[in-house]
C-alpha cells in the first residue's frame, strides 16, 4: 500500500522525466519520515527499505525481483542489528512477504475477473489468506493460540481497511471536499464491524505448544505445496513491484 500510494501520487508522473532524480530525495524523505512517525517497527522498516529500492529502480527504468529486495532488506537490517533475527515482528514480516512473493503472486495472475473492483477485492482476500497461512506456524509457536475465525474476519476487514487507506489519501489531497465525510462513515463501519466480530474470539484455539520441529515441518509442507502450485501454473519470476508492501 505504501508503494502504491507513492507511485500513484509521485513516481508515475516523474519517472520518465529529465528531472526525475531530483524527486528521489523527496520520495525517500516521505517514506522514511513516515517510518519515524510510526515508531519504526520491524515490518515498516522492512517495507521502507523495499519501497526505497523500488523507487530507485522505477526512476532507473529497471525491473526488480521481489525476493531479491526481501533478501537485501533482511541483510541490511541484520547488519545493523543481528538481534533482529530473534524479533517476533521481524520473523512474521519476512515470512509473510516471502510467501506472498512465491504463492500469492502466481495465484493472483490466474484470477481473470473483468470487473476491476471485484478483482481488487478478490485479490485482497487472497492476499490475506496467504499471509495468514504463512504466519500461522510462527504465531502458534510464539503466542500458543490460533484464531480459527481469523480468515472469516479478514474477508470483511482487509478490503474495508485497504479502502480507508486510499480514501485517507484523498482526504489529504482534498481536505475540504465531501471525501472527508466518506472517510468518517467508512471508519464508523470498520469500528462497527470490529465490535461485532468480538464474538469470534470464542473460535480461538488456546494452549498450543508445537515444537520447533513441528513448525519446520509445517513450513516445509507449505513450501512444497507452493512449489507444486508454481510448477502447475508455469509461473515466470516475479519482476514487478507489489502494491502490498
Amino acid at each position: 500500500v505504501l508503494y502504491a500510494l507513492i507511485n500513484l501520487l509521485i513516481v508515475r508522473w516523474v519517472r520518465y522525466g529529465r528531472w526525475r532524480w531530483y524527486f528521489l530525495p523527496v520520495v525517500l524523505s516521505i517514506v522514511w519520515g513516515y517510518v519515524c512517525v510510526a515508531g519504526a517497527p520491524q515490518s515498516l522498516v522492512r517495507a521502507a527499505i523495499m519501497v526505497s529500492m523500488l523507487c530507485v529502480s522505477s526512476f532507473a527504468s529497471r525491473s526488480v525481483d521481489l525476493l531479491h529486495l526481501l533478501c537485501l532488506s533482511a541483510i541490511l537490517m541484520l547488519l545493523y542489528s543481528p538481534d533482529n533475527l530473534w524479533d517476533i515482528g521481524f520473523q512474521l514480516s519476512f515470512v509473510a512477504v516471502f510467501f506472498i512473493a512465491i504463492l500469492y503472486v502466481p495465484l493472483s495472475k490466474v484470477i481473470f475477473i473483468r470487473n476491476r473492483l471485484l478483482r481488487w477485492g478478490v485479490r485482497l482476500l487472497l492476499l490475506s489468506v496467504v499471509a495468514q497461512l504463512a504466519t500461522a506456524p510462527l504465531s502458534i509457536y510464539w503466542f500458543h493460540t490460533f484464531p480459527a475465525a481469523g480468515f472469516l474476519a479478514s474477508m470483511v476487514m482487509v478490503p474495508l481497511v485497504s479502502l480507508l487507506l486510499y480514501v485517507g489519501v484523498a482526504v489529504l489531497l482534498f481536505p475540504f471536499s465531501p471525501v472527508g465525510w466518506v472517510a468518517d462513515q467508512l471508519a464508523q463501519v470498520i469500528l462497527w464491524c470490529s465490535d461485532r466480530m468480538q464474538v469470534l474470539t470464542f473460535f480461538t484455539i488456546h494452549h498450543l505448544y508445537p515444537s520447533l520441529f513441528s513448525v519446520a515441518l509445517m513450513y516445509l509442507s507449505l513450501l512444497l505445496f507452493t512449489l507444486r502450485m508454481r510448477r502447475h501454473l508455469s509461473v515466470i519470476p516475479f519482476r514487478h513491484s507489489s502494491p502490498f508492501l
